[in-house]
């Protein structure tokens, strides 16, 4: 009898842990398949623009703090509330971009190689923005511009400084040595893509050259793209960091800079590699390629580390360096106006100018951008690794057909596998 006890208690114990360990595996799978998960969301946005505006969104409550961990989605301290930097700013004139005045292309003092190639492309007019920051960029000022996500930036800084260098004599003669003569920083390689064929374009009659470095890609082709000569480089700040400290770019003759996306840099954790940058613009030499080396080293830093070079002030480290005597044009583009933006304004700029696009109580977004979130009903994990990407793609045509009208679409997945399997299912068919 007393062993049966013994048996039957053992039985109690291990049905009991078996009973618990189901429990435990239910709750861990609830976490990671609930239905109503973040990662359920799924969202479509015709234009490409909409799709960079929408990952800007998702971390836009970050925006105005000061610092963040590089390539961790930004910045901490938006807690921390002080002094609004943006007030203290002296711009030598504001402008409020007027949303109903538009320049037709046959009045803005174009070049008759640009106008034939924007006619060609079917433009008829410049946009609010194009058309109100044309005169002031081509004059050579510094220029700050808060203006929304689609409403034609690329050319609003684009058009004036490649008619600037027309009407400088500027060609395919120029020196090698001599170039690059414009900078333009974007966040991401797709906006470096993006700039650089879209001014490519206009840029190709007048026998000039344009080109994207970006990571992820040959070194030495770019390198090789460098020695040929470039009039316009745009580039992202770690490729352009890994070149200035290797000495493989000379950026002592860049006369225009462009900021383009300034708080996305900021959300992105690239203050102190955009800062180096612009300082081996305006102080060329051996200091900017070790400070350019340091940065490219805080990289691999942990986040703690990172964190903590954004506390000091970059620009102490250049105090002493010889700055050049020829004046360097700035110009700024950014959504938002944090803290960050302000510093560049006020330590890097020269009695600019303050063009607003962005009225009050307006979005980030123009009005040609729409977003839509869709929450997905519950799936199970019966469908394998793929269960979540088998439930998108059920009525993933659906949505591309009603929100999208049937027209061309870009979709996002998180994995390149995720990839594959929609390409070969039957999603599309």
């Amino acid at each position: 009898m007393q062993t049966v006890r013994i048996i039957l208690k053992r039985k109690l114990l291990s049905l009991l842990i078996l009973v618990v360990a189901m429990i435990s595996t239910v709750v861990k799978g609830f976490k990671k398949f609930a239905p109503i998960h973040a990662k359920n969301v799924f969202a479509i946005a015709r234009p490409l623009s909409a799709v960079r505006e929408f990952s800007y969104e998702r971390s836009r409550s970050r925006s105005s703090g000061g610092g963040g961990g590089r390539g961790r989605g930004g910045s901490r301290g938006g807690s921390r509330r002080g002094p609004d930097p943006f007030a203290n700013l002296n711009f030598e004139k504001t402008i409020n971009i007027d949303p109903d005045f538009k320049t037709p292309i046959t009045e803005a003092n174009l070049s008759p190689e640009t106008l034939k190639v924007l006619q060609a492309k079917g433009f008829t007019e410049m946009t609010p923005v194009q058309s109100q920051s044309f005169s002031e960029i081509f004059s050579g000022k510094d220029v700050v511009a808060r203006s929304r996500t689609g409403t034609g930036k690329t050319l609003a800084f684009g058009l004036p400084i490649i008619e600037r260098l027309v009407a400088d004599g500027i060609d395919a003669t120029a020196r090698r040595g001599d170039l690059p003569v414009v900078l333009i920083l974007e966040p991401t390689r797709e906006l470096a893509i993006q700039v650089a064929q879209e001014l490519e374009v206009i840029l190709r009659p007048h026998r000039l050259r344009v080109e994207a470095i970006y990571g992820g890609t040959s070194f030495s082709a770019q390198q090789d793209a460098l020695r040929r000569g470039i009039h316009i480089l745009v580039g992202t700040p770690g490729r352009m960091l890994d070149h200035i400290s290797r000495g493989t770019v000379n950026l002592g003759n860049v006369k225009h800079v462009v900021l383009d996306e300034g708080d996305t840099m900021l959300e992105m954790g690239f203050q102190k590699d955009v800062e180096t940058i612009l300082m081996s613009v305006k102080s060329p030499g051996d200091k900017a390629r070790e400070m350019a080396t340091k940065s490219l080293a805080a990289m691999g830093e942990n986040e703690v580390g990172d964190f903590a070079r954004q506390e000091e002030d970059w620009f102490d480290h250049f105090v002493d360096e010889p700055v050049r005597p020829d004046r360097v044009q700035m110009l700024l583009f950014s959504a938002t106006m944090p803290g960050w933006i302000c510093k560049l304004t006020d330590k890097m700029m020269q009695d600019p100018i303050f063009l607003d696009a962005v009225q009050e109580g307006e979005t980030r977004l123009a009005n040609t951008i729409k977003h839509v979130a869709i929450s997905l009903p519950a799936y199970t994990n019966s469908g394998g690794p793929q269960g979540r990407v088998k439930c998108i793609g059920q009525i993933l045509e659906d949505i591309i057909m009603v929100q999208g009208q049937g027209g061309q679409c870009i979709v996002f997945t998180n994995f390149k596998d995720d990839c594959d399997y929609l390409v070969g299912s039957d999603t599309f068919s």
